[in-house]
């Protein structure tokens, strides 16, 4: 006899109905009664047991129909829990892809934005401010059109448009690279399945290394001679004092251009309880704050710049009582090198560069005089004095020696500097001619690493063998053979042997980890 409705709700609390072929049903406390489906499956031991869901949600006839189906899925050998994996797998790509055919280019571009302040290391908003324009001019017509239609025909068409009709090759071509990163993005997400934006790949061969270009030792203290010898007070002038301080520093363009008075301590009131003159600033990429001394070679473009504050109020003055400034702004009395046409600092130093390149045309490493040429070049003269890439990624703010940003206290900022002092002396005294030595290459990253990487597989079975001992006998003789470098090494050697910021980060958390074991022990 087939059960019905009636039947179901005379049932009481925990009794079950048998409707046959596996399918059964159990009243629960609170009326409702649960579906369940139980059937010996070949190749498995146990029954294969199966909860539907819940009467009156789902009906005798919905009941039976899924129990016939996971008959079916059994006599194919096919286990009903992967089938419902599958089918689950199956609903979720078909909304995914419902979504991914509503989603504009505008919003993927949002989406996008969000994630990196969400998941990555947001962009710098000149970053940003450049991709949106860049996507916005040469994708305009696709803002609002479905992401998902633009094809590798679409891209080939739009390089060759702006190519030859708009002569903006390079242009169409960042943008193009932009637009990549967003879509491998979505697509490392499950939202977009493939990218119509790769299509560059194999076409370009590099041929050969790029060259390792930087300033020899005399063209920079030429340069630096140069700089200090530069009486004209203008604008260029304030220029070439950024660029002295940037030689001098091994800091980016940015970082220097954006000194803030506030930051810099040059009296004795200033800087104690430092041994020295120095200042500090925020990292532009880390973002995290760094202490940098001012040694003797730095000291005299500082000072002329704060010679030039007098004659910036004056200015200030004379342009406040004016009833039409003709869009000359104030100097912003904070920054450094604050900007004659806006309230910030300036944004660049072409005049500067523009006239040492006029003077310095022939250089035996480099093109052009630049700020990466100037980075590169007390870069290179850090490693020829014997320092080792970690003291020159502190000395130039790549590599972080920050472990929690957020205790970073004066102290530590003016400790920092201290500590930095001879390294930045001995250098400085380099660049400007003061002590002479023979520059040599930084090797590339992967040769630097390889190296290391060989060193570290000759070790590694060793060191590795030696914790197992420990692990096995943990005593303190045990434990006294094996240092903090070994059990760094044996923990993250195998992992990474390059030199990406994923393993500089790692080899980071790793030493604090290791050393607050150590300090327990």
């Amino acid at each position: 006899m087939v059960a019905t409705v009636s039947d179901i709700k005379k049932l009481k609390y925990q009794e079950e109905h048998n409707f046959g072929r596996g399918l059964r049903i159990k009243a629960n406390k609170d009326g409702s009664c649960s579906w369940f489906f139980r059937q010996k499956m070949r190749g498995y031991k146990s029954p294969v047991y199966m909860k539907l869901g819940n009467w009156p949600d789902i009906s005798i006839d919905d009941a039976e129909d899924k129990a016939r189906t996971y008959r079916l899925k059994i006599s194919e050998d096919i286990h009903p829990k992967d089938y419902e994996t599958e089918q689950l797998e199956l609903e979720k790509a078909k909304e995914l892809e419902e979504i991914s055919k509503a989603l504009t280019l505008r919003q993927l571009l949002e989406m996008y934005e969000n994630s990196r302040d969400l998941y990555g290391k947001p962009n710098q908003p000149s970053t940003i401010k450049d991709r949106r324009w860049g996507i916005s001019s040469v994708f305009a017509e696709w803002m609002d059109k479905p992401a998902q239609d633009i094809t590798k025909l679409v891209v080939n068409n739009k390089i060759n448009e702006w190519s030859s009709q708009r002569g903006s090759k390079g242009q169409v071509l960042k943008v193009c690279d932009y637009m990549s990163a967003i879509w491998n993005f979505f697509i490392n997400s499950d939202v977009l399945e493939k990218n119509p934006f790769d299509i560059k790949k194999g076409r370009y061969t590099r041929v050969g290394k790029p060259q390792k270009e930087y300033l020899q030792i005399k063209e920079c203290a030429d340069m630096i001679t140069f700089i200090s010898k530069y009486d004209k007070e203008n604008l260029t002038a304030m220029n070439l004092d950024a660029i002295a301080l940037t030689a001098l520093t091994g800091l980016r363009k940015d970082e220097v251009l954006n000194f803030r008075w506030s930051d810099i301590f040059l009296s004795r009131e200033q800087y104690t309880p430092a041994s020295g003159p120095y200042f500090n600033i925020i990292k532009s990429k880390q973002q995290e704050p760094m202490g940098i001394p001012i040694t003797k070679q730095m000291l005299p473009y500082f000072e002329r710049c704060l010679a030039r504050v007098d004659e910036f109020k004056r200015i200030n003055e004379k342009r406040a009582g004016m009833t039409k400034r003709r869009g000359k702004h104030l100097y912003n009395l904070e920054y450094v090198f604050p900007s004659p046409r806006t309230d910030k600092a300036i944004t660049n130093s072409k005049s500067g560069y523009s006239i040492l390149n006029e003077t310095f045309t022939e250089l035996e490493k480099a093109k052009k005089i630049g700020a990466q040429i100037l980075r590169k070049t007390f870069a290179t003269s850090a490693y020829s004095l014997g320092y080792t890439m970690e003291q020159i990624g502190l000395f130039t703010g790549h590599t972080s020696a920050i472990a929690n940003t957020k205790v970073a206290t004066d102290a530590y900022v003016a400790r920092q500097a201290d500590d930095h002092r001879k390294g930045f002396e001995t250098i400085n005294s380099v660049l400007v001619g003061e002590t002479t030595i023979d520059l040599v290459p930084i090797p590339d990253n992967s040769e630097v690493y390889d190296e290391a990487g060989s060193i570290l597989d000759e070790r590694l079975k060793e060191q590795i063998e030696r914790l197992d001992a420990y692990e096995k006998n943990p005593t303190p003789e045990v434990l006294a053979r094996i240092n903090l470098e070994d059990k760094l090494l044996a923990r993250i050697g195998e992992k990474h042997k390059d030199a990406s910021d994923k393993y500089e980060a790692e080899l980071l958390d790793e030493k604090k980890y290791l050393q607050e074991q150590s300090d327990k022990s």
